[in-house]
């Protein structure tokens, strides 16, 4: 049986083993369970089961099994928010997502969807999907080789200043595989900010002689959520 045993890169510290047998740290140990076939063969795959063991005194909050490469071992699609334009969402007016998706696993994967499911503030712009399809992305991609999808929401005229969370749903299969779909759901976080400015909208009639001090009446209509403080 295999034993690999990895520990925090960012303790440099000796590991000293606590009463219960735990070392101090996050530290995960894999086992080899079962390697599919007694002996891997050249130009054959060989599938194998690993078991994961959590045995520091840390529980860690998620855990990645990468191969050497630093690829997942496993069909895995990454979908990650490159671009906000504008920058920021305003109230009442649309923003367009930039989302990248990417294939870090090491298997090829094909009829790929990925929907955005968006709640208060967003709702979806008449005329947008929220569903787009890649037909097919290769393994073990890099940011360079990451696939591009747009998508426009709308902001709701009442949206508060806050960041906002949306969530965003892969499904794939693997192409070895057609029956096999894979689903995967992540959370991108929006800005919503304002628009604040002042506008006058009406002014008094008065008649105003030159060199001489006048009074003036005007109305300003404040737009904006919160209020502009002037």
């Amino acid at each position: 049986m295999q034993n690999i045993e990895s520990n925090n890169v960012n303790d440099t510290t000796a590991l000293d083993a606590t009463a219960s047998g735990l070392t101090d740290s996050s530290t995960l140990r894999v086992n080899l369970a079962n390697q599919g076939s007694d002996a891997a063969h050249p130009d054959g795959s060989n599938e194998s089961d690993l078991s994961v063991q959590n045995v520091g005194s840390n529980n860690p909050k998620s855990v990645a099994v990468l191969d050497a490469g630093g690829f997942m071992d496993s069909s895995s699609m990454q979908v990650n928010l490159t671009n906000q334009n504008p920058n920021a969402a305003h109230p009442e007016e649309s923003v367009e997502l930039t989302l990248s998706v990417q294939n870090v696993g090491n298997k090829d994967l094909q009829d790929i969807t990925v929907s955005v499911a968006p709640k208060y503030p967003f709702n979806q712009v008449s005329g947008e999907a929220l569903q787009k399809s890649i037909s097919y992305v290769n393994a073990r991609q890099d940011d360079n080789d990451a696939a591009v999808l747009k998508f426009k929401l709308m902001t709701d005229s009442y949206a508060s200043e806050s960041t906002y969370d949306i969530d965003i749903t892969t499904t794939s299969k693997e192409s070895e595989s057609s029956s096999n779909t894979i689903t995967t759901t992540q959370t991108i976080q929006l800005e919503v900010r304002s628009k604040e400015y002042a506008q006058i909208v009406t002014i008094n009639k008065a008649s105003i002689d030159l060199g001489k001090e006048e009074p003036l009446e005007f109305v300003v209509t404040i737009q904006g959520i919160p209020l502009l403080k002037i």
